[in-house]
């Protein structure tokens, strides 16, 4: 889309350029002062639409996706210490669902609409101007098919925002989500050429075929940018994708068929007064009832209870404000949806401005989620973006920013722009368009990556504090010739043969492991029973090899008790490094990218009789998934909150400072998932073994009143994770042990919360072994 508009090609630079001056100060059939304050509002409109766009979608993020809503069943309360914590209200918030929010923000949308509905009608009864020859009305039939294509339009709206709210939770990028935003036109430029060719939507204005081929052009680079995505999650690209084509179908929808014609004499109030009656009120209906049939919705309202004035309004208030200025459910965190001169004509506004105003969005958006998010782009995904840019808003456009900047400087300090119109020929001369544009796409693009890898990374070193090298054990040498043992946790209820496709998996697809012809431990907790001819004992070793050493242990502390009974049982035999694995389904279901992530980010230890330290050899290695969190409000999308305080003192245990030396506090800390990991001796010993027992002797205690069962430390005595309540097979503690691991062995970095790739991608475009490993 190289112009402004498909009628400007034919028009004159000079005409251009008024009508650019005289963007936003359209006449309306309006009272004088009416129009003075209209002409005022549409020049910022689009810059306010944006900020407020940011804010709700930040502020919608921050309440989905700080976890919890896994927390509870329908018959579970909030948890008493969550009631009582400095971060009450935003943990209250997080449990919320994705669709109760959607009902939440319409309800506060709806009662501001009322409001503001009567202060546009008392507005309206003393300014507005009757019509004398109101037009007439539509007829009984094309009133019935408005209806119905207005039934139809909600009906696929509301898919769409419960889509696009979807993928707003599970985007692990926010940076690549926000690059996508203006893929809608892309969808609305396809179906709107498929409906023009099955003609239905009006003839009767021309359709410009080139901009499918921007279409395409937008398809391919946002392609290129969600393909190299360090962090893709396809769940949320396929919720983004199927949310967006909704948005751009309710549009078509919109168009098809009869239109009413607009009023001569329009008033905001009318909108507002169609919002309140014909607009929200059948939104509301759909996604209270998808509530109601999918989601707990009694909890959800006990959680809203729960929340003071500021709570509300901090959590609601930024999606409602714009759904009551821009009249429309979807541009709460969605694109302005408009044309005129096309058969897209829906609103008033102007197509390119509406692409224009979206991409703006996105810079801003990007730039914002990297600012506070641990996400980056690499230079492919940049010049993407910045091509998209270009080919979106036009040569001719860009073109004119400079003069236009010097325009609006001339304008504040002479009252007139004249000098300026006459400079718009000028910039668009082929040789200045093609300067001017490279020079743009060149700047944006190193600006861009500049403030990517550079400034964000710098602003959000100030939360990763501590000492730039760990603390070790360099003292330490193994007692054995072994320098890797794997150990493996099977917990109860895991089947006997996910040991040999554990064992099979390890030692079939890493050949840095079988090198070193490991010694195999496993440990299981699955007691014997009486229908069984055999002991579990023998029916392991039956099923994975006579020469597996093989321990049963007590059902008490969950897989992270077993981790640290086998360290503290072997503190002075550890070999140089250990691989700690579960029989999860969990770990077995993803067993193919844990192996790659081992395979990709493995350093072994030297092979004996060589020094053990004569090489760089990993450290930790965690084969889950890494997610960062503030160290005293600390919490995960799955559900789990550190309600035992337990990150500030065992990161600070790990650290330990010198006499004389100040302190460091925790800020941020990398929690870490799925208790499958390397460490090696050397950071095991790097922390003073007593933590290790304090941890150990809580979980493998064997009362119920112990402090790691204590209600108030677990979150309250109905508090349920995984479905599940604490007990003494699966206590709460473990949960968060499994999630110290990073924390404890010192391989809580900033560089690996912002490199690291989830399991599925496994490998980032320039990446390297330290992006999700620590070295020793």
């Amino acid at each position: 889309m190289e112009e402004r508009e498909s009628d400007d090609r034919d028009i004159s630079d000079d005409s251009l350029s008024i009508k650019d001056e005289e963007r936003g100060f359209r006449e309306t059939p309006v009272l004088p002062g009416r129009g003075r304050w209209r002409r005022r509002w549409r020049m910022i409109q689009d810059w306010f639409w944006i900020a407020s766009s940011i804010a709700s979608i930040f502020t919608a993020r921050r309440v989905l996706t700080s976890g919890f809503r896994n927390f509870t069943d329908k018959h579970s309360s909030v948890p008493n210490s969550a009631l009582n914590s400095h971060h009450a209200r935003y943990y209250i918030a997080n449990q919320l669902s994705a669709i109760c929010f959607i009902v939440l923000l319409q309800l506060m949308a709806y009662l501001g609409l009322c409001i503001v509905a009567a202060l546009a009608g008392l507005a309206d009864y003393f300014t507005s101007i009757p019509d004398p020859n109101p037009p007439k009305g539509p007829s009984f039939r094309q009133t019935l098919f408005i209806l119905i294509r207005h039934f139809f339009k909600v009906v696929v709206s509301m898919a769409a925002l419960v889509y696009g709210v979807q993928a707003l939770m599970f985007f692990p990028n926010l940076a690549v989500y926000s690059t996508l935003l203006v893929s809608t036109y892309a969808f609305d430029a396809l179906l709107f050429s498929l409906a023009y060719d099955l003609r239905l939507v009006p003839r009767d204005q021309g359709f410009d075929r080139s901009i499918v081929l921007w279409a395409l052009a937008v398809g391919v680079l946002a392609s290129t940018i969600v393909y190299a995505d360090y962090r893709l999650n396809m769940e949320a690209l396929m919720f983004a994708v199927v949310g967006i084509f909704c948005i751009s179908l309710a549009r078509m929808i919109g168009a098809i068929g009869y239109q009413a014609p607009d009023p001569r004499y329009p008033s905001y109030g009318a909108s507002l007064y169609f919002m309140l009656w014909g607009g929200l009120p059948p939104c509301l209906f759909l996604t209270i009832h998808a509530a109601f049939r999918f989601e707990d919705v009694e909890q959800a309202f006990s959680i809203v209870k729960t929340w003071d004035i500021w709570a509300f309004l901090a959590n609601l208030a930024p999606g409602a404000l714009t759904h009551v200025l821009w009249n429309t459910p979807l541009r709460s965190t969605l694109a302005l949806s408009t044309t005129e001169g096309s058969p897209y004509a829906a609103t008033e506004e102007n197509l390119p401005d509406a692409i224009d105003t979206t991409l703006h969005l996105s810079v801003g958006l990007l730039l914002c989620s990297i600012f506070w998010e641990e996400n980056i782009l690499d230079s492919s995904q940049v010049v993407a973006f910045i091509l998209i840019y270009v080919i979106s808003v036009g040569p001719k456009e860009i073109a004119l920013y400079i003069p236009r900047f010097v325009n609006s400087v001339y304008s504040l300090r002479r009252r007139t722009s004249v000098s300026g119109r006459k400079m718009y020929q000028l910039w668009h001369t082929p040789i200045l368009l093609c300067i001017v544009t490279l020079t743009f796409a060149i700047l944006s693009s190193f600006g861009m990556i500049y403030w990517i890898n550079i400034i964000s990374p710098e602003h959000n070193s100030i939360n990763w504090v501590g000492p730039k090298t760990p603390f070790l054990d360099i003292t330490y040498r193994a007692p054995t010739k072994s320098r890797l043992e794997v150990v493996i946790a099977h917990s109860e209820g895991d089947p006997v043969n996910h040991l040999r496709e554990l064992i099979t998996g390890v030692m079939g697809s890493q050949p840095a492991v079988l090198a070193h012809q490991p010694r195999v431990i496993i440990y299981t907790k699955q007691p014997n029973t009486e229908d069984s001819t055999m002991d579990i004992v023998e029916r392991i070793r039956n099923t994975v090899g006579k020469e597996r050493v093989i321990h049963p242990r007590p059902n008490i502390g969950g897989v992270t008790e077993t981790y640290l009974n086998h360290i503290l049982k072997n503190w002075e035999q550890l070999p140089t490094q250990t691989l700690f694995l579960t029989t999860s389904n969990h770990t077995i279901h993803n067993l193919d990218l844990i192996m790659r992530r081992l395979y990709n980010y493995y350093d072994p230890a030297a092979h004996y009789p060589a020094a053990e330290n004569m090489d760089v050899l990993t450290g930790f290695l965690n084969l889950g998934e890494y997610t960062t969190c503030d160290c005293y409000s600390c919490y995960d999308s799955h559900g789990w909150n550190d309600t035992f305080q337990l990150i500030p003192p065992m990161w600070s245990a790990a650290r330990p400072v010198e006499r004389g030396q100040p302190e460091n506090h925790c800020k941020k800390a990398l929690i870490t998932h799925g208790n499958n990991f390397l460490a090696s001796a050397a950071r095991i010993h790097g922390v003073k073994k007593d933590v290790w027992e304090t941890l150990g002797d809580a979980l493998s205690n064997p009362s119920i009143y112990g402090w790691a069962h204590d209600r108030l430390r677990i979150g309250g005595k109905d508090r349920e994770m995984y479905g599940l309540k604490d007990s003494l097979e699966k206590p709460f503690l473990g949960y968060t042990v499994e999630r110290l691991w990073g924390v404890l062995l010192s391989c809580s970095t900033q560089e690996i919360a912002w490199k690291c790739p989830n399991l599925w991608r496994g490998w980032r475009n320039g990446g390297r072994k330290e992006d999700c490993a620590c070295r020793d």
